[in-house]
């Protein structure tokens, strides 16, 4: 019975310190704190500027985040914007917001905007300009007209409403068969003029415009123009005057159709001749009250230089019209001078229009055929 009572104490024994060990062990552990886990935090943010493609009427913007972030933008004519697309809450770092009901060519300002799961949030500003409304409408042609008609040649004229292109086609059909070289710079005010044309003949054309954007508008003459007949070159009237070139009294030469475009008074006179010295004074008088640019006075004489210059050099008028050197009296020859003084008058277009035999009795009588050949 000890022996029993002794084994029993020292299992209590035992118990009780593994017991304390256990409850020991048990208590550490349950005190203890939970390992933390380590966590990182980004800061939300647009790396590069935001950018756009637009069109007449809308946009489309742009951005990347550097994590993933929702997508918005605000905009507006002015930088208080005023106009905010729904929010895309998708998560993304690529965003992309289209604004569409957009004015045309005007300047919009726009912040976008994203956040991410954490509740941050970035912005970033920019603007942009829609495109201008695209031009479809074409040039409206008016006044279309042809002048200074030739045996060879005419001079197309028109007008459009906005600065435009300028073409002709033309032929002998009113399908027209051939096409001037297009001019293209861009002007309301167009003028082309058809050379190579055959004599006599009549052309039937349409003039041809494109504005700045390529829209195209042709429009026929109202009626088609007649070339002129070949004119024959001669020293009579209606006859093209013929052409020579002639030293002047410092040496130059001076031809005839140099002065095409201006009326031409050709004069065959000689200081011998009184009636030829007589009406000098009223060549001057004309050169004096006419411009240049619209008349040119020529005094042929077939007498030396010296004569002529020491002649017109004794003068007390002072003449500044020019005195033309025919030596050889080829010039005469062509004109089939006979007697002197002769005068021809040549229009704009090189043709003799008036031939006066003997002198001028006064400016007055000059003045009236002058008058005559203006157009």
């Amino acid at each position: 019975a000890l022996a029993r009572l002794t084994a029993t104490l020292f299992v209590l024994v035992i118990c009780f310190f593994v017991g304390s060990g256990v409850y020991y062990a048990v208590s550490q552990t349950g005190t203890s704190s939970q390992p933390q886990v380590p966590t990182t935090s980004t800061s939300l943010s647009i790396p590069n500027v935001p950018i756009s493609s637009t069109t007449e009427t809308g946009a489309v913007i742009t951005w990347t985040t550097n994590e993933p972030a929702t997508s918005q933008v605000e905009y507006g004519k002015t930088e208080t914007y005023g106009s905010t697309t729904p929010l895309d809450s998708n998560l993304t770092t690529s965003h992309s917001v289209t604004l569409t009901g957009l004015d045309s060519n005007t300047t919009y300002y726009f912040k976008v905007i994203s956040q991410d799961t954490s509740g941050n949030k970035v912005t970033s500003e920019g603007s942009l300009r829609t495109l201008a409304q695209a031009d479809t409408t074409p040039p409206t042609i008016s006044g279309v007209d042809f002048s200074h008609i030739t045996e060879s040649g005419a001079i197309i004229t028109w007008t459009t409403n906005e600065a435009a292109t300028s073409q002709v086609e033309y032929g002998e059909t009113e399908e027209c068969l051939s096409k001037t070289t297009e001019n293209t710079k861009l002007t309301t005010s167009h003028s082309v003029t058809l050379t190579e044309l055959d004599d006599n003949t009549t052309y039937y054309f349409k003039v041809v415009s494109k504005d700045a954007s390529g829209n195209k508008a042709t429009l026929a003459g109202d009626q088609p123009f007649t070339t002129k007949p070949i004119i024959p070159v001669g020293y009579e009237e209606d006859n093209r005057a013929p052409d020579f070139t002639l030293k002047d009294l410092n040496g130059q030469d001076v031809t005839l159709s140099a002065f095409r475009g201006k009326i031409v008074m050709v004069n065959f006179w000689a200081t011998w001749c009184g009636p030829c010295k007589k009406e000098m004074p009223f060549f001057q008088a004309i050169s004096d009250n006419w411009s240049q640019e619209d008349l040119k006075i020529l005094a042929i004489s077939k007498e030396g230089t010296a004569t002529v210059f020491n002649w017109k050099n004794s003068q007390e008028e002072v003449y500044t019209f020019t005195f033309l050197l025919d030596s050889e009296g080829e010039v005469s020859e062509l004109y089939n001078i006979t007697e002197i003084p002769r005068t021809f008058f040549i229009d704009a277009e090189g043709i003799i229009r008036k031939i006066k035999v003997n002198s001028f009795s006064s400016q007055a009588e000059i003045e009236v055929i002058l008058e005559s050949l203006q157009p």
